[in-house]
């Protein structure tokens, strides 16, 4: 069945099929320099090749083999993805020639080709373990001098080792699936919740911590009202502002309304209710400068009540002034009439004793 096989194949594919077989046991690619039979089995066996790998059509293939015309065909097989040996052809030469002709040494040929190929890879498998140890200990034998160029040396030099750790951590880990990433939110959710609620309390806290805070402020700074009804004799400011008990401070805070009436340049008036609401305004805002205490005082009532104090004191200061300064122009006034009386007095006397004395000469004459 074999044999019927191989005799319905082409003589194309069965070039084709020597080939592949010759490639795959590595001994095709050094007989571009063979002489006679060899060389030009070689030469036919690079142009089925190069025919192979350029893809041409069978017809064409026929041809160029019949034509046999070794100049025109490349020395060598180009380069392609199949890695080939450069073992020489020897005993296959042989072979290939015998399958040529038409006879049963071709099945023979073709049974060496496939022995051969199973004896090499059983070969290759019983060195291999022995080889690895003796190549392990080449390659760290293997080193560069200090004096080589340093590209030789980066060529030598060992591979550097890669740190897999992030890709070995992505490939070992495991995804989370919709069903973890929605209680993983759900978890984020409950904890956000809890740190709100968190903050809500704390701001409720420091909320009302303020307002004890602004409520003390406020009893401290408690605006004293002003007091029913109108002065009387009996009337006392010191009284009614709760500084009955303070002389020191009151003393200050009247000591601060007669500053602040000076520093407005306020011109002085007869009565209190000639001044204007601007006017009272400066002087106000002065006093409550000088003396934050009377901030106290709803209305400014007692500003006014110590302001109307000090004028009244002022003008009874100013009229007493005036008045001894007129009783003491009054007693000036006097002296000097009584000056002017002795005067005259004694020159009325020293006339009349002028008089009775030339009266006393007339009567002794």
């Amino acid at each position: 069945m074999l044999w019927r096989s191989w005799r319905c194949l082409g003589r194309s594919w069965r070039l084709l099929l020597l080939l592949r077989l010759l490639e795959s046991s590595g001994c095709l690619g050094a007989a571009g320099g063979a002489a006679g039979p060899v060389g030009h089995l070689a030469v036919l066996v690079r142009g089925v090749a190069v025919a192979s790998s350029w893809q041409l059509e069978e017809d064409f293939l026929l041809e160029g083999l019949c034509m046999r015309k070794p100049p025109l065909l490349p020395p060598r097989l180009p380069c392609s993805p199949r890695l080939t040996s450069s073992s020489p052809l020897r005993p296959l030469w042989l072979t290939l020639a015998l399958l040529s002709r038409r006879s049963l040494l071709r099945l023979l040929g073709l049974l060496l080709l496939l022995l051969l190929r199973l004896l090499r890879l059983r070969l290759r498998r019983r060195s291999l373990p022995l080889r690895l140890p003796l190549l392990r200990s080449a390659s760290r034998r293997r080193t560069c001098p200090p004096d080589a160029p340093g590209g030789e040396r980066a060529k030598n030099a060992p591979a550097k080792q890669v740190d897999n750790a992030a890709n070995v951590k992505a490939a070992t880990t495991q995804k989370p699936s919709a069903v973890e990433r929605l209680k993983e939110r759900d978890r984020e959710l409950v904890e956000a919740r809890a740190r709100i609620a968190e903050l809500e309390a704390e701001l409720a806290e420091t909320k009302k911590k303020l307002k004890n805070a602004l409520k003390k402020k406020e009893e401290l700074l408690k605006r004293i009202p002003k007091p029913k009804g109108q002065a009387v004799v009996d009337y006392s400011v010191q009284k009614e502002m709760q500084l009955d008990n303070d002389n020191g401070m009151y003393n200050a805070v009247v000591a601060a309304v007669r500053k602040a009436f000076a520093g407005s340049k306020v011109p002085v008036k007869a009565r209190i209710n000639e001044y204007t609401v601007p006017e009272f305004n400066l002087i106000f805002t002065n006093a409550r400068t000088n003396a934050p205490l009377l901030a106290s005082y709803e209305g400014d009532w007692a500003t006014r009540d110590l302001l109307k104090q000090y004028l009244k004191k002022r003008k009874s200061a100013t009229a007493t002034a005036a008045k001894a300064l007129q009783g003491r122009q009054e007693q000036e006034q006097e002296q000097e009439q009584e000056q002017v009386e002795q005067e005259e007095e004694e020159a009325q006397n020293r006339q009349d004793e002028h008089e009775e004395a030339e009266d006393e000469d007339e009567d002794e004459d």
